[in-house]
């Protein structure tokens, strides 16, 4: 059969291969499996299979592979057809030990492996990175490997980039006279849109065509558009997308992508309303795509009416969404910002604050710090802003010492800024830092506030001073579950496993009740104390808490 594409095959294998390399067993394969009647009916075999499949379908991969064990212990074998499901689910959840462990399991049972079998174990060795593994079974098929095969193979390349060896492959399957299905065409073109193999990625769609696989197939479209893109060709991606005759939500959502990515916001924006108007339903992918385009051209009106359609259609706490909104306000705020300088406006407490408090939320310290040192008066708020916005960003010193000046200004921090300072010099160990923050609250009357009281024990007992965390606990007038379980870890931290203990039965009989989170991890503390116990008693040597 003539192809439209014909290139060089090389007898060479794709990529080198490291002679006698690890787990390389020699795999029987047969392209039929000889069961008998009598195996496949075995009153044992049928629930313990049923269960294992049904384990494995759910992702209880632990549990399905215990059942096999039960099943081999009772002299019951398993049949290809639970191994394919077993293999089936590791690809699914990427777990090469587990898969590693089925093929062993396999080459022991001695059955003659399908070319499904043979094929799910090159999906798991490729998926999950051991491309030599995957490429010894694939070249231990010899003239048994089927369509699937290749395609794994070649799709795994192009994935992992290797796209020189899935061209290679591409056209060696051509070679040995298999014809390309859509899933073929889409790994190789996914290879084609490295730049370096552009030419041949324009072979391929002219193969597509007189294949009849474009415009039909959506998949084969979108890697089409995906290729153009990539090599910075819109118009070439753009004349793929309108000839393409089903498109589905993937695609659309794809080429208003690649508009805003390279900068065309008003194409991304125009064909986003296009979309709309042809009857589909923005997802979380589009919405974030268009929204990125508002940004690029700084519309926060758009912006905003995006927003409000992410809310309508549940996205409201979407992460991915969430961001692309962050990204778009604080850009949009840049247009903003410029008009507020020229109006004058920048130097004024409440605006000044807003851009401060803007800037420093959305990470960005530099712009924060300019709208700061021009604002006419500062005020609590605007140091609140400023202070937050360090430790946010990881910057405890640069907090501490805007703090420092606040001393000689009579200008007071809140107590959420507080316990934030706190908590950052307890995680630099920043003991003397800690005692002069502890000193300052007391002068600024935080002294009762509970947050701060559990603040202070966290960081007293972080910086090694078990006695002072003590002190803090005792002086507070009311304990919450945070009070507590703070002290129980400091204790715990510190070897005190009575006092630890004993503090914890104590929480428990005054009626706190802890949420899930510290329940466990004060049961996880009580268990690690009589863990150390018992090896001191055995005179070992005790182990550090996770």
């Amino acid at each position: 059969m003539a192809h439209a594409l014909s290139l060089p095959a090389k007898t060479t294998p794709p990529l080198p291969l490291r002679p006698g390399s690890p787990c390389r067993p020699k795999t029987t394969i047969a392209t039929t499996v000889p069961q008998t009647p009598a195996a496949n009916k075995h009153p044992v075999l049928q629930p313990l299979k049923h269960r294992v499949i049904r384990l494995a379908d759910r992702g209880r991969l632990d549990d399905a592979l215990s059942t096999l064990d039960l099943m081999a212990r009772r002299g019951v074998p398993a049949d290809l057809v639970t191994y394919s499901v077993l293999l089936r689910s590791c690809i699914r959840f990427r777990d090469l030990a587990r898969g590693r462990l089925l093929h062993r399991c396999l080459l022991d049972s001695a059955l003659p492996l399908d070319s499904v079998v043979t094929n799910s174990l090159i999906t798991l060795y490729s998926k999950c990175g051991d491309w030599d593994a995957a490429f010894s079974i694939f070249e231990e098929m010899g003239n048994r490997r089927n369509l699937v095969s290749w395609t794994t193979m070649i799709s795994s390349a192009a994935q992992n980039g290797m796209e020189e060896a899935a061209i290679e492959m591409f056209c060696e399957m051509l070679e040995t006279g298999f014809s390309p299905n859509e899933f073929s065409f889409s790994s190789v073109i996914q290879a084609c849109s490295n730049t370096k193999f552009m030419s041949v990625g324009r072979v391929v769609l002219g193969s597509v065509i007189k294949t009849g696989f474009f415009p039909w197939d959506v998949s084969v479209g979108c890697a089409l558009i995906d290729m153009f893109a990539k090599n910075h060709d819109l118009v070439s991606a753009r004349k793929v997308f309108d000839r393409m005759l089903d498109r589905n939500l993937v695609a659309w959502t794809l080429m208003i992508t690649r508009y805003g990515q390279h900068g065309h916001g008003k194409e991304a924006i125009s064909l986003f309303l296009d979309m709309v108007l042809d009857g589909f339903e923005p997802d979380r992918f589009t919405i974030s795509s268009v929204i990125s385009a508002c940004t690029e051209l700084e519309s926060m009106k758009l912006g905003r009416q995006l927003h409000s359609l992410a809310i309508r259609n549940g996205f409201a706490s979407d992460t991915y969404i969430g961001c692309s909104l962050v990204d778009m306000y604080a850009k949009c705020a840049v247009g903003v910002h410029s008009h507020v300088v020229k109006s004058g406006l920048a130097s004024v407490n409440f605006v000044g604050n807003s851009l401060v408090n803007m800037y420093a939320r959305s990470g960005r310290m530099e712009d924060a710090i300019k709208a700061f040192d021009v604002l006419y008066e500062k005020n609590i708020i605007s140091y609140n802003a400023i202070i937050d916005g360090y430790l946010k960003n990881s910057n405890a010193e640069e907090a501490l010492e805007l703090l420092h000046q606040t001393e000689s200004m009579d200008i007071g921090v809140s107590a959420f800024t507080f316990a934030s300072l706190l908590s950052s010099a307890a995680s630099i160990g920043m003991m003397s830092k800690g005692q002069q923050l502890h000193a300052q609250l007391l002068k600024a009357g935080f002294g009762s506030d509970k947050g701060i009281g559990n603040s202070l024990i966290s960081m007293y007992s972080r910086c090694g001073d078990i006695e002072d965390a003590c002190r803090v606990f005792d002086d507070m007038d009311d304990h919450n579950v945070i009070s507590w379980t703070s002290m129980v870890t400091g204790f715990a931290k510190h070897g005190f496993a009575n006092q630890a203990l004993g503090l914890f039965h104590e929480m428990i009989s005054t009626g706190a009740k802890p949420n899930e989170v510290k329940a466990k991890k004060a049961k996880e503390t009580c268990q690690w104390l009589w863990k150390n116990a018992l090896a001191g008693a055995r005179g070992e040597r005790p182990q550090q808490e996770q």
